[in-house]
């Protein structure tokens, strides 16, 4: 079976990031902001600023070596990089303008809330920051590592 067809996910997912890093402009950094950005765009609820189990664009996310960390985002943005819109490196660099892009209403205002909010902050602050959301430090990681963020979520506010 031929699976050439990208899924309408995937296709948002790159869609987002592209929109995502041209509203980033200068503040561009490398792809661990991008990715606890889009951490944040998933989890983060806009009008309590707490953290949600239920993603926007449905890719899931977990506890990896730099916080939090989901394949299906990687692999968008290695596609972006592999089609020649983004050129990897850091500072990222965009090749393809992504303001212009046929992207939800509300996906482009939750980008933009969230790079108002947190786009000048650096790869591991966002790190620290979105860890601490999860209810721990960066040094109790360890004892997460691999665990989905909504299994997470439920734990510590099971606890909480």
């Amino acid at each position: 079976m031929n699976i050439d067809i990208m899924s309408s996910d995937k296709k948002r997912t790159k869609k987002t990031i592209l929109y995502l890093l041209s509203k980033l402009g200068s503040s561009i950094e490398g792809k661990k902001k991008l990715m606890k950005l889009m951490f944040l765009l998933e989890h983060y609820d806009l009008s309590s600023g707490k953290l949600t189990p239920k993603g926007t664009l449905d890719n899931d996310f977990y506890i990896y070596h730099f916080g939090v960390f989901s394949t299906k985002v990687m692999s968008s943005f290695g596609e972006l990089v592999d089609e020649g819109k983004i050129k990897e490196g850091f500072p990222l660099k965009m090749i393809e303008d992504g303001s212009e892009l046929d992207l939800d209403e509300n996906i482009k205002n939750r980008v933009d809330t969230i790079v108002e909010k947190f786009g000048k902050h650096s790869g591991y602050q966002l790190e620290v920051e979105t860890l601490e959301m999860l209810g721990f430090k960066p040094h109790e990681k360890g004892q997460y590592f691999g665990q989905d963020i909504a299994t997470i979520l439920r734990k510590t506010r099971a606890s909480g």
